[in-house]
């Protein structure tokens, strides 16, 4: 990401910590047909944390409240969010 690499440029290697995907191992996963939900299946913590968010734990007023996130991230997670767990 364009804003990672001008913070690494100021900072320096030893004062910037990168993490989640590079721009190559995302063009390699949308190119190869990236499966967010396989994924979510294939870690189980990722699968308790999404179903914890999924059943309304973290909204008991409004269950329902993060019903689009959670479809996202199963169905289309643009951003990779799940890759990068």
């Amino acid at each position: 990401d364009g804003a990672n690499v001008e913070i690494k440029e100021c900072v320096g290697d030893d004062n910037i910590f990168i993490f989640g995907l590079t721009t190559a191992e995302v063009a390699e996963r949308r190119n190869n047909g990236y499966d967010p939900r396989a994924v979510i299946e294939g870690s189980s913590e990722l699968a308790q944390a999404v179903a914890a968010v999924s059943s309304g734990v973290f909204s008991p007023d409004d269950p329902e409240r993060y019903r689009d996130l959670v479809n996202g991230l199963y169905n289309s997670d643009w951003f990779m969010v799940a890759a990068d767990f």
